[in-house]
């Protein structure tokens, strides 16, 4: 699992939001699966500090995959029903 950045080498327009995962958990459970058909994913956070604390740590955190993976990845997720 990687953590998308802003000056990393793949440029944001390449990259499409497949879900938003409640918490890092719930995130890391679907990259993995993801990364085991060889879809490339990257993840982000998004809350802060503030989220973390008014949740009880629960910052949801958005996986995206490219564009050309979109598909298959949100049907994967649907299937097996993670999202």
């Amino acid at each position: 699992m990687s953590e998308a950045q802003t000056d990393g080498a793949e440029s944001p327009v390449d990259l499409v939001e497949v879900a938003r995962a409640h918490d890092r958990l719930e995130s890391t459970i679907w990259t993995r699966n993801l990364e085991e058909m060889g879809i490339e994913v990257q993840t982000e956070t998004k809350g802060g500090w503030l989220r973390a604390l008014l949740y009880l740590g629960r910052v949801p955190v958005a996986v995206y995959v490219q564009r050309k993976d979109y598909e298959r990845a949100h049907e994967y997720l649907k299937k097996f029903r993670f999202i």
